[in-house]
């Protein structure tokens, strides 16, 4: 067992967490991305970027740190790609670029 379990650890400013804490909600976060919540994963490693370098962070929350980076850039390049290739294309695809748009303008 990790001896600093119960030892209280300085997140950000202001906020203790223990580490067992830290790790649960690390983990929460890391596994709501993947149900398209990418937005998860990017506030995973907002919160507990302060702390990644640190050599007494558990292992657990560098791994779900880590992969929430990584899941959240894939998801981010599959979306953009996706909303450029819409985006310039749209007009070209006739009724099924029509069919995928929320608001279509007028005079098109």
């Amino acid at each position: 067992k990790n001896p600093n379990t119960r030892k209280p650890r300085m997140l950000t400013e202001g906020t203790v967490m223990t580490d067992e804490k830290m790790r649960g909600i690390s983990k929460k976060m890391f596994i709501g991305g993947f149900f398209l919540l990418p937005w998860l994963w990017l506030v995973n490693v907002l919160m507990f970027f302060p702390k990644f370098k640190s050599p007494t962070l558990h292992p657990d929350v560098k791994f779900y740190v880590r992969y929430s980076f990584l899941g959240f850039l894939i998801y981010m390049t599959i979306i953009l790609t996706w909303m450029i290739i819409y985006l310039k294309k749209r007009n070209s695809m006739g009724v099924i670029g029509d069919d995928l748009a929320l608001v279509i303008p007028n005079g098109y």
